[in-house]
């Protein structure tokens, strides 16, 4: 009955999200090559179970320089960078975990959508799907991986259109959501199928100058990002002035140590550097 009085209520605005959201569909069962982040593409992981209510955090932060001297000599961007260095700290846990996999993790970065007709209210936000390069043991080549992989995913995206998240937003009738939700849950069906992605980075552009509240300077900016079924890691990253901190967010059921993935991060941008050091050598 629900789902009869959705369809009625808003046949134009439907009709249009089934048409955006198909194009989609097409654009990424099209999309072939080893870089493409295809969602259900990557391994299932120990942290790609169902969610328990017991969460735990980590922080960490690393000099901006470091990443931009990474950056330069491999002629990435930043944030190719950062994306490598978090592929780099799975790397390592997926190691001690023994579960290593042979391709590379899928990635989703949110990406907003929001314009001015927007306003203030709500979320306009879809995803880019990343591949994570664990598999490949060289930290020059991760980062290399990641560049082309980006420059994939910003096509897909292209490609598929603006709204996915919306699209499919429109089609779900408001009542049915929540209780499929429960249901997901208390099932715990992600279990049995493929992760629709691994892991949840966004990367954040903070500001280049000093913030100040009640007068008093901002001296760090720790994040700490979403989780969501399926997904038990997330990691944000946001650059303030000179540095670049990480926030670690995970269910602690599924990633015990999630202050092991923190203090990874600055022995991966050590590997990092030494790598670009070796590369240009050779």
């Amino acid at each position: 009955m629900h789902i009869l009085k959705h369809l009625q209520g808003r046949p134009g605005a439907i009709l249009r999200s089934l048409q955006r959201t198909t194009k989609s569909a097409v654009a990424l069962t099209r999309s072939n090559g080893e870089e493409t982040p295809l969602p259900l593409s990557g391994p299932s992981l120990s942290y790609n179970k169902a969610l328990t209510p017991r969460r735990a955090v980590a922080f960490t932060s690393i000099p901006l320089d470091l990443v931009k001297q990474v950056r330069q000599p491999l002629d990435a961007s930043v944030n190719d960078v950062l994306v490598a260095l978090c592929a780099g700290v799975l790397r390592q846990y997926a190691i001690r975990q023994g579960e290593l996999p042979d391709r590379h993790l899928v990635a989703g970065v949110p990406v907003s959508e929001r314009r001015p007709e927007h306003g203030l209210a709500g979320n306009q936000m879809s995803f880019l799907f990343y591949g994570l390069p664990v598999h490949l043991a060289d930290p020059a080549e991760r980062v290399r991986f990641v560049a082309r992989s980006a420059s994939t995913a910003k096509d897909l995206y292209a490609r598929s259109g603006e709204g996915l998240l919306g699209n499919i937003a429109t089609l779900t009738p408001t009542a049915a959501v929540s209780p499929l939700m429960r249901a997901v849950s208390m099932t715990r069906v992600v279990n049995l199928v493929p992760p629709v992605i691994n892991v949840l980075i966004s990367n954040i552009h903070g500001p280049d100058l000093p913030l100040y509240v009640a007068g008093s300077e901002l001296s760090s900016i720790f994040p700490m990002g979403p989780l969501m079924e399926g997904v038990g890691l997330g990691i944000t990253a946001v650059s303030y002035r000179d540095e670049v901190a990480f926030g670690f967010m995970a269910c602690k059921d599924l990633v015990p140590d999630v202050q092991q993935l923190a203090d990874d991060v600055p022995l991966e941008i050590a590997r990092m550097l030494e790598a670009v050091v070796d590369a240009e050598w050779a």
